[in-house]
């Protein structure tokens, strides 16, 4: 529950972030108990080119991507992001691994092992416990949401989801 709640206020902060700098203001994020103001910055793994791409998206639900793009970002500090098939990506080690496809009305995320079909020579595995992906070969899979709502409603399974898919 504490994850939830801070990952909730996390997003909140940024978007409010994001609109106060795109509006020109200066945004104090929070304040400290003692009173000392801490002002509130871009997360060390967020891209400006990424910042850039979603200042001007449009998107029916953009909101469900800023959400989710936060949750993603805060699963691993490593958790790197990028600008991939004019979406927003995500990188564990230099790989890409998480990318949204942002064609359809949905909100869709292919998990992918690297830019192309790997040739293991055992067969890739992945348990899926969480019954968010839908597989469409054997290394990639999607995971759609209809809007936030269906995002709150899985963020505990999906970053689980996306913890363990980065490091596989």
């Amino acid at each position: 529950m504490a994850i939830k709640t801070a990952l909730r206020l996390d997003y909140r902060l940024s978007h409010r972030g994001r609109l106060a700098a795109e509006m020109g203001a200066n945004l104090c994020g929070c304040v400290r108990s003692e009173g000392a103001h801490v002002e509130e910055d871009r997360g060390m793994n967020q891209n400006p080119d990424v910042d850039r791409l979603m200042r001007t998206l449009e998107h029916p639900q953009k909101e469900a991507i800023e959400y989710l793009r936060t949750a993603i970002l805060n699963v691993d500090p490593q958790i790197t992001e990028q600008v991939k098939w004019n979406a927003p990506s995500f990188c564990y080690g230099g790989v890409d691994r998480v990318t949204f496809q942002l064609k359809s009305k949905d909100v869709q995320l292919i998990f992918h092992r690297g830019a192309k079909v790997k040739d293991d020579e055992t067969p890739f595995a992945f348990n899926d416990d969480s019954g968010l992906m839908e597989w469409r070969t054997n290394d990639r899979a999607m995971v759609t949401f209809k809007d936030v709502a269906d995002v709150t409603a899985h963020e505990e399974a999906f970053g689980s989801l996306v913890s363990r898919w980065m490091k596989t």
